[in-house]
């Protein structure tokens, strides 16, 4: 996550860094609902603000009253810019916060800021375009692939998404069906702890031997990676390896609460 001008410099014109600053605003907005999408994973329905935009990748602050006094944590959007509801996905975990999200009831009023972040598909990335994530990090995936589907970019999208086993891999139907719907893009799965023999996929952590198996040509490619910070690391660290320049790297790195 950017949040600052002399991280977005490095990924992004001055230009589109101004613009996303341009766009921050805080607000309230109403819980509607959350919908379970893996095992102790949840999806976070809330009312989108009148003319609240966004762009694909960014994220939200919010902010809950913890024992008195005030808590904010960062959550990326899920959600499209041209879906009606605001949508974040989240573990669930014993932390305060966390427990205070997770009994939030249908109607609070929920405190947030933004949108916020440089993760984001600018007007250079018109290469292929190399989504690896790692567990959650696969949120902002979401809105990226759905926003893509309604475009008209002819050039391919690869998601590789890595999970530990079967009952935490989120958005699977979701992303099937995208990649039915659209020759450009293809979406591997690849678990690092799954043992049934039932699972045909791929095993292992996203690596560079998974890369070349369904990328030959790394050179026509932009890379963003969004996970663990032991996942974002690795990953970086490989793809420079690789050859791959730091220029055509993106990364966000989501860290547990």
């Amino acid at each position: 996550m950017f949040v600052n001008k002399k991280q977005a410099d490095y990924f992004l014109f001055l230009k589109q860094f101004g613009k996303l600053k341009h766009m921050e605003l805080e607000f309230q907005t109403a819980f509607l609902k959350k919908k379970l999408e893996a095992e102790g994973i949840f999806s976070f329905y809330c009312m989108k603000p009148e003319n609240f935009t966004f762009l694909p990748g960014q994220y939200v602050d919010i902010t809950l009253p913890i024992d008195g006094r005030d808590e904010t944590y960062s959550f990326t959007l899920s959600s499209t810019p041209e879906e009606n509801e605001l949508i974040f996905t989240t573990r669930q975990s014993g932390s305060l916060y966390k427990k205070a999200l997770f009994s939030i009831q249908k109607g609070q009023r929920l405190v947030m800021r933004g949108p916020l972040g440089g993760f984001v598909i600018s007007g250079t990335d018109k290469k292929n375009l190399i989504f690896l994530a790692g567990g959650i990090g696969i949120t902002p995936f979401r809105s990226m692939m759905f926003n893509r589907l309604a475009s008209s970019g002819t050039y391919k999208i690869f998601l590789f998404a890595s999970f530990s086993k079967r009952e935490d891999m989120v958005f699977y139907r979701e992303f099937q069906e995208i990649m039915e719907q659209n020759k450009n893009i293809s979406i591997i799965w690849t678990l690092s702890n799954e043992n049934n023999k039932e699972w045909e996929g791929e095993k292992g952590r996203i690596n560079e031997e998974l890369l070349r198996k369904y990328i030959p040509n790394l050179a026509d490619c932009h890379f963003f990676v969004a996970g663990g910070n032991d996942m974002v690391d690795d990953t970086v660290l490989f793809l420079q390896k690789m050859g791959v320049e730091n220029k055509y790297i993106k990364t966000d790195t989501f860290t547990g609460y």
